[in-house]
């Protein structure tokens, strides 16, 4: 009887996946921003954004700050930049904390923020170029 409980415990265990380590150097280094979206709407669309920031990259450099930089098309705005930073296994950017799904050749956020004076779980996919 013992068995018939200890087997499903160990594949519960088994299953879960374990948080990814996080460092600064993790997140250091340039993202190519893949996907966006808030409450499960694709927000990286031309519909919300010009086709000359679909291209752009992301430069976060390890004193806390992140750049965008205009690649590929060029926009005629100069792209904007930020703050990021590392708290207990979450990533604030611009205010914003993010939990950090998967941090590897991809890097995928996801948190809540409010927009229009509503919550939103907000996520954003990024990969390395």
């Amino acid at each position: 009887m013992r068995i018939c409980f200890f087997i499903p415990f160990l594949l519960l265990l088994a299953c879960s996946r374990p948080r990814p380590s996080l460092s600064p150097d993790a997140v250091a280094g340039t993202w190519l921003k893949k996907a966006e979206a808030a409450d499960g709407q694709n927000l990286w669309c031309l519909y919300y954004y010009d086709t000359c920031a679909l291209d752009d990259a992301w430069r976060f450099a390890t004193d806390g700050s992140y750049t965008v930089i205009d690649t590929g098309l060029r926009c005629t705005v100069t792209p904007p930049g930020g703050n990021w930073q590392l708290l207990e296994g979450r990533l604030r950017l611009d205010g914003t904390d993010y939990t950090v799904l998967r941090c590897d050749r991809e890097l995928w956020l996801e948190g809540r923020r409010l927009r229009n004076g509503f919550a939103q779980r907000h996520e954003l996919r990024f990969r390395r170029p």
